[in-house]
């Protein structure tokens, strides 16, 4: 294996999708691996990873590493009619401390990663006539070990 970035992706997102079923803490948000096409007012999906790596061996170059993934997750809010950017802000950070508040409470929460936490993020918004979107992004850290020697 030469990175653990996209299984690291793909289990987060899983579990993001069972904590988006009914009486769970995302009850009713769309979740997506990916953007997808036909976003709910509310929605939740994958972008890029991005990766470190670094021998965990003293012997370099070791076949047993340190790897970090970012995770890319988007949170997207949209209020039809038009309102007040405030709002789609307030309720994408809402959004935003729910999935915080799971990644401290199931750290395993990435499969055989390690979820770090958030190490950063970034908010924006547009409006038109007939929209307005604001978009949370936040990259989430996943450390783990693997090896170049294993299937």
């Amino acid at each position: 294996m030469t990175t653990y970035g996209y299984t690291a992706k793909a289990v987060l997102f899983d579990r993001l999708e069972a904590y988006a079923a009914p009486a769970q803490p995302l009850a009713g948000l769309q979740v997506s691996y990916a953007w997808p096409g036909q976003a709910d007012p509310e929605c939740l999906y994958g972008g890029g990873i991005r990766f470190e790596q670094h021998d965990a061996v003293a012997e370099a170059p070791g076949i047993l590493v340190t790897e970090d993934t970012l995770v890319t997750v988007y949170i997207r809010v949209i209020a039809r009619p038009p309102g007040d950017v405030r709002d789609t802000d307030a309720r994408a950070a809402t959004i935003g401390s729910k999935i915080g508040a799971l990644l401290r409470a199931e750290p395993q929460l990435a499969g055989g990663g390690s979820v770090i936490g958030i190490a950063r993020g970034q908010g924006d918004y547009s409006q038109t006539d007939d929209e307005t979107t604001s978009i949370l992004s936040y990259q989430i850290r996943v450390s783990t070990n693997i090896s170049y020697g294993a299937p």
